[in-house]
């Protein structure tokens, strides 16, 4: 696919526009089996099986080494992998302030709150997110950090982000 155009830059493609094929490209060997690899790859991304989708993109570069469009595929999908284990840890981390009583001898934890406000703002779990900013904001009242998560995460809710 160009990306300039965003048209898919297949000889098929290429034909249908007047351009020439030549024989040696309209048979590329292995053409067939990288397309559907890639068209699997697509479709376990689209299903958040990142890992699946890489393997197949992984897959189609080995049938068709130096593809462009295989090789993006890959690098994305380690990105979405790499995404999904932040936001598993930010889970984990919003779950353990939840779960955690301080005891009942120990002073307010302003970090501990406005942490945990920042992993449930990375999940995108706002309501969460805004109540452990404001508890904080309770710990130490006017606080600007607290202040601006506050600010950022209102923001994010009437944004959509």
């Amino acid at each position: 696919m160009s990306v300039e155009s965003g048209q898919t830059d297949t000889p098929q493609a290429r034909q249908a526009q007047g351009a020439s094929v030549s024989a040696p490209e309209a048979a590329l060997p292995g053409k067939s089996e990288y397309d559907r690899l890639m068209r699997l790859g697509y479709a376990e991304s689209r299903v958040g099986n990142y890992g699946v989708a890489q393997q197949y993109f992984e897959q189609a570069l080995a049938v068709n080494p130096g593809d462009r469009m295989a090789t993006i595929a890959s690098w994305n999908m380690e990105n979405a992998i790499q995404k999904t284990a932040q936001a598993a840890q930010a889970t984990q981390t919003v779950a353990r302030v939840s779960n955690d009583a301080a005891p009942a001898n120990a002073a307010p934890d302003f970090d501990r709150y406005i942490n945990a406000g920042y992993s449930a703002t990375e999940i995108r779990d706002y309501e969460t997110a805004l109540r452990y900013f404001n508890t904080g904001l309770q710990i130490r009242p006017n606080n600007p950090y607290a202040l601006q998560a506050i600010r950022n995460v209102n923001t994010y809710i009437q944004t959509g982000q």
